[in-house]
């Protein structure tokens, strides 16, 4: 075939036309790529920014309950500590259950040890001193636990329970 050729001319020019066709869809893929992480970074960014505003009003909250729980108990003050909870959980902040449970030091701050008859109860929390609090799947704040300490006796005795 020769390169003067009609034909040869419009099978040049479809070759470029396919080739900028694909470099053109290539890099609107790119843009979209980019623009989709763009877009999750800026979400992110803003549920950063909305926790770093919202969690320590919660932790508030948390402490006013605190205080309630300390105060005389009468049905005024149970219906405030009611809405208050409520006002918790539909932010999306939920006591932890803590007793029973393993010690896990991202989750409790223990406060006590205390000797305990059974290894079974080695390194569990005994007792709840303080509740402690997830905003979803994040700690709000610790909760400060007694956990137990298993330590055989000499002779294979285990040791006497104290309180």
């Amino acid at each position: 075939m020769d390169e003067d050729t009609p034909e040869h001319e419009l099978g040049k020019e479809l070759a470029e036309l396919r080739d900028l066709f694909q470099r053109r869809l290539l890099n609107d893929r790119l843009q979209k790529q980019m623009y989709d992480e763009l877009c999750r970074q800026l979400d992110q960014a803003g549920e950063d920014r909305v926790r770093q505003i919202l969690d320590p009003v919660l932790r508030q909250v948390i402490l006013v309950l605190d205080r309630i729980g300390a105060a005389p108990r009468c049905d005024d003050v149970d219906s405030i500590s009611n809405e208050l909870e409520e006002l918790l959980v539909r932010q999306g902040v939920n006591r932890m259950a803590c007793v029973g449970a393993p010690f896990t030091p991202n989750l409790h701050q223990a406060v006590r040890v205390a000797e305990v008859n059974s290894a079974e109860h080695d390194g569990v929390v005994l007792r709840e001193v303080r509740g402690g609090y997830l905003h979803g799947d994040r700690v709000l704040r610790a909760a400060e636990v007694e956990v137990g300490k298993f330590t055989p006796a000499e002779g294979g005795e285990p040791c006497a329970a104290s309180s």
